[in-house]
């Protein structure tokens, strides 16, 4: 590897070596300056890689902190409600249990009541009949035995096998007891409704419990339902709005780099533009001063060919002999000028054609175009339309008198 240059600075081999150079590239001879410029393109696609994911990751923090004041309300909002709706689920549920719950042990508590209510009752009435029906035939007999004694007192005869006295009375005390064992069964009848009546309405409890319980599970379902669907389009439009900052973003970048690369392609024009212009100018003023030293060069020629009496019409050889042969031969006085300014032209027309040529890395390398050549000034004249009687003279003028 090369890190210094030490060999002509022009050439291919010296190009290469000024690509590695701008693009931080070890210098490899051979390697082209291609390779150069590859590597350099791998490292800076990389870096921009890096780069942009690191822009992209600070893009999106910046894009939340825009979005937060906005969505994180609403966001926090929708937690609030589920939180809100799960509390009151729970609670709603556990007083569900707790009212059929008491309800269930309200029905045992009726049936022992019931049970005791009716026991109670028919055991009072059972006593209270056989209290009375004592006191009866107590009452029966001892007005029977009076009457016995009064009729004995009376002399009223023999005594009655049966007292019709104490037929009645027995037969009272029968009616009682036939109707005591009915309303026995129908008070035992009613205390076994009422047992009925407690059973059937705690399993209504029980069915009760459980659809109010479904129905409790199913309003919750569907308010967390809402609630996701919510949260669903609050994080879609969330989504949709990080999306649209973020093309916004990548549009800026878009007009960014279009603009980056027009004022690039501006740059790069102008100069090549400039580094014609400037070849073009040094070439002319070359011209110029060449011009200028052969004509002083040739003045002491002149001067001798003019004082050697000769008879035969010679030139000198510098560029003012030319001019006088120009204009003698051709019998045109502004010969020698249409000449030369015709070859202006044309040298302006090949430079630019060699700068056409040269590539926008090189000539961002400061790689300048080569001064053309007689061949290709003579070729640009030619495509001017320039030849017929000054052909021979233009070529004489670059050959001997024009300078690169």
């Amino acid at each position: 590897m090369v890190d210094t240059w030490t060999g002509p600075k022009s050439g291919a081999r010296y190009n290469e070596y000024l690509a590695s150079q701008k693009y931080g590239q070890a210098y490899v001879p051979g390697q082209g300056a291609g390779t150069a410029l590859k590597q350099y393109t791998t490292a800076q696609e990389d870096a921009a890689k890096v780069a942009q994911a690191k822009t992209d990751a600070t893009r999106l923090e910046e894009i939340n902190k825009r979005l937060a004041p906005v969505y994180n309300p609403l966001t926090e909002l929708i937690g609030t409600q589920k939180k809100a709706a799960e509390s009151r689920y729970a609670t709603n549920q556990a007083d569900v249990k707790t009212i059929f719950g008491a309800l269930s042990k309200v029905a045992d508590a009726d049936r022992i009541r019931i049970d005791k209510q009716f026991t109670d009752s028919i055991a009072k009435q059972q006593m209270d009949l056989a209290a009375r029906t004592a006191q009866q035939r107590s009452e029966t007999a001892a007005g029977v035995a009076q009457a016995q004694a009064t009729g004995a007192e009376r002399g009223a005869g023999p005594e009655m096998a049966v007292n019709p006295i104490s037929v009645a009375a027995e037969e009272g005390i029968s009616n009682a007891n036939a109707i005591m064992s009915n309303w026995q069964g129908l008070m035992q009848a009613n205390q076994a409704q009422a047992q009925i009546d407690v059973n059937n309405r705690q399993t209504g409890y029980g069915q009760q419990q459980v659809g109010a319980l479904a129905a409790l599970s199913k309003n919750f379902e569907a308010t967390m339902a809402d609630l996701g669907t919510q949260e669903a389009q609050l994080k879609s439009q969330i989504a949709q709005a990080t999306a649209a900052a973020q093309e916004a973003y990548r549009q800026g970048d878009a007009e960014a780099a279009a603009a980056a690369a027009k004022a690039a392609e501006t740059y790069n024009l102008q100069l090549l533009k400039n580094q014609g212009s400037q070849n073009v100018a040094n070439t002319q003023a070359q011209a110029k001063l060449q011009g200028i030293q052969m004509q002083q060069q040739g003045a002491s020629a002149r001067a001798a060919a003019s004082g050697s009496g000769g008879t035969t019409k010679k030139y000198s050889k510098d560029i003012y002999g030319f001019q006088q042969r120009v204009g003698t031969e051709l019998r045109d006085a502004n010969a020698f000028n249409n000449i030369a300014d015709s070859v202006d032209q044309a040298v302006t027309l090949a430079t630019r054609r060699k700068l056409a040529g040269v590539s926008k890395t090189d000539a961002q390398l400061g790689v300048k175009a080569k001064a053309p050549t007689n061949a290709e000034i003579l070729s640009a004249w030619k495509s001017l339309g320039g030849g017929g009687k000054y052909l021979t003279y233009v070529q004489d003028y670059l050959k001997n008198y024009y300078s690169k």
